[in-house]
């Protein structure tokens, strides 16, 4: 199943949303292994159901979106340049990862990375 943190959410029991299933874990610090160390990544708040349209349309929430938003559009014109070889193919997309990072949460996740 494919995630898409720009146009998902998911309401956890208690009425939270998140953009990702991976942030909507029953602790107050999201527990990871990431590279082979165990870290705790701060639960971040995009609101609640209650007030859907206000959470979605949040500061945070709207931030998140327009990381990935960029992303996918730099993303997109890259692959589309019929010119690129695949190692300036490689190198595009490293420079692009670089100036348009992902959202501090997702950092640590390996599905962000397609893992």
């Amino acid at each position: 199943m494919r995630r898409k943190p720009i146009r998902s959410v998911v309401a956890s029991v208690d009425g939270k949303l998140y953009p990702c299933v991976y942030l909507n874990f029953p602790f107050n610090k999201i527990p990871r292994i990431f590279c082979g160390e165990y870290m705790e990544v701060e639960k971040p708040d995009f609101g609640s159901v209650d007030d859907f349209w206000s959470s979605w349309n949040s500061k945070n929430y709207v931030e998140f979106r327009k990381k990935y938003e960029k992303r996918i559009k730099e993303y997109r014109k890259i692959l589309d340049d019929a010119f690129l070889t695949p190692f300036d193919i490689k190198s595009k997309i490293k420079e692009m990862f670089a100036k348009y990072p992902l959202p501090e949460v997702c950092k640590t996740c390996y599905k962000a990375y397609g893992i």
